[in-house]
């Protein structure tokens, strides 16, 4: 009887673990996302550079959420697979500050796919004050 209890026991706590990690893996990021240049005005022509996203399915470009507006898709090319360099341009209107862009898998699985980089668009340069009149 108390190797059963001991059994049932071991068995209860690998399926907790494996539960556990199935969650982690199902809520982890499945692709990466670099930007190059990170940095530059509104308007600027930026390569988005994926990779590891599930072979074969569309991966979309989205200014500051997984709903903001789309820059472009790529196609997944799998974990090992090549990365994927899509052209994209930051929004005119885009403000001085840091901004995400995000990469995800279009439809239901976007919020667990997610891989996010940030566009810092840069304050305008301060202009001199011009010199006092003299009296």
């Amino acid at each position: 009887m108390l190797a059963r209890r001991m059994l049932v026991a071991s068995l209860g706590i690998v399926a907790a673990a494996l539960s556990a990690a199935s969650l982690a893996w199902a809520c982890a990021p499945v692709g990466g996302l670099v930007l190059s240049p990170d940095m530059g005005a509104a308007g600027t022509q930026v390569t988005a550079t994926t990779s590891a996203f599930p072979a074969g399915e569309t991966v979309e470009l989205r200014w500051e959420t997984l709903n903001g507006p789309m820059l472009g898709t790529v196609v997944g090319t799998g974990f090992g697979g090549p990365p994927v360099a899509k052209q994209i341009t930051i929004p005119p209107s885009a403000s001085a500050g840091d901004h995400l862009v995000s990469a995800a898998l279009a439809g239901e699985h976007a919020a667990h796919s997610q891989a996010r980089a940030v566009f810092t668009v840069p304050a305008p340069a301060a202009t001199p004050e011009p010199p006092a009149p003299e009296p």
